[in-house]
């Protein structure tokens, strides 16, 4: 063999052109490989989410089934019937503690009516003193 005459399969190997095609093939490849990869981080981003939201209505449903057994019973009915309507038994009475949180004033233990604070004294206490 002479050193001019290279086997054909050589002269493809080493052209050019092959390496330009095979790196464009490459880059190509390496392009689709990073677009699955971020497709499966997101789809695995995604069943954590979805895992995390289902305990959460799973806990959310346990509650309200308990609920709903709790407020299925007379003493559960007779419970919420007092909470929501403030209602009483005959022979029981009740007693409604009422708060001013609305106005800026104290409220006066021995009359329940708000005190009036002086300028000074509401500056002060805008200030947490």
């Amino acid at each position: 063999m002479k050193y001019g005459n290279k086997s054909l399969w050589k002269k493809i190997v080493k052209s050019p052109v092959i390496f330009v095609a095979l790196s464009i093939m490459f880059i190509f490849v390496a392009r689709a490989t990073w677009k699955m990869y971020e497709k499966a981080s997101l789809s695995n981003e995604r069943l954590s989410q979805a895992v995390a939201t289902l305990a959460e209505l799973n806990s959310h449903n346990n509650m309200l089934s308990e609920k709903v057994a709790y407020l299925s019973t007379e003493q559960g009915i007779e419970s919420e019937i007092r909470t929501k309507f403030r209602v009483a038994q005959e022979g029981e009475s009740v007693a409604v503690i009422v708060g001013d949180t609305q106005s800026g004033g104290i409220m006066n233990q021995a009359s329940l009516t708000p005190v009036s604070l002086s300028w000074w004294r509401r500056l002060l206490r805008v200030f947490g003193f």
